[in-house]
């Protein structure tokens, strides 16, 4: 984008120094034909003319092959300006996602520290604390309570409770 901005400012330099120097010289040949026909009456204008015509068809071409690069230009600008938004949106997820996992693996950490706590509670001391916790958090303690003490969660609740937590714990991933 820098190479093609600088090329940009080089080509219109160069079609700067290109018009003033045709102008230059199309001053120069107007001053030596004037001296010319002065002198000589069989004297024809129509070729520096031409030889004028033609550097003014180069000047126009190149105007043209500017004004298609500013195109080209404003279309990259714009392809780039989208690219950028797109790559800003993707990070801002990923950042989004990084938090999330964050989130569940200090989840994890937790559920683990109370599955251990649970493990050394008895039945009765452990049915009050569920009946107050939500379905998601029972099923995460319990899937890190060891094997001999998952029955004890089991058994402080009621039945269809125990039982659709048992459901959960089967089908989830």
């Amino acid at each position: 984008m820098k190479g093609l901005l600088i090329f940009f400012i080089g080509l219109m330099l160069s079609v700067g120094l290109l018009y003033k120097a045709v102008k230059f010289v199309k001053e120069e040949q107007q001053k030596a034909f004037e001296e010319i026909a002065a002198h000589d009456s069989t004297f024809s204008w129509e070729k520096p003319l031409t030889e004028a015509d033609s550097l003014r068809l180069m000047l126009e071409q190149y105007q043209q092959e500017i004004a298609k690069r500013d195109q080209k230009m404003d279309s990259l600008s714009s392809v780039v300006k989208n690219s950028v938004q797109d790559a800003e949106k993707a990070k801002a997820m990923a950042e989004q996602l990084e938090l999330e996992k964050q989130a569940d693996i200090d989840r994890e950490q937790k559920a683990m520290i109370m599955a251990k706590t649970f493990s050394k509670m008895k039945i009765n001391q452990i049915a009050p604390i569920l009946k107050n916790l939500d379905d998601q958090t029972v099923l995460l303690i319990y899937k890190h309570t060891g094997n001999r003490f998952k029955k004890n969660i089991l058994l402080a609740m009621n039945e269809k409770r125990a039982a659709a937590l048992t459901e959960n714990f089967i089908t989830q991933r």
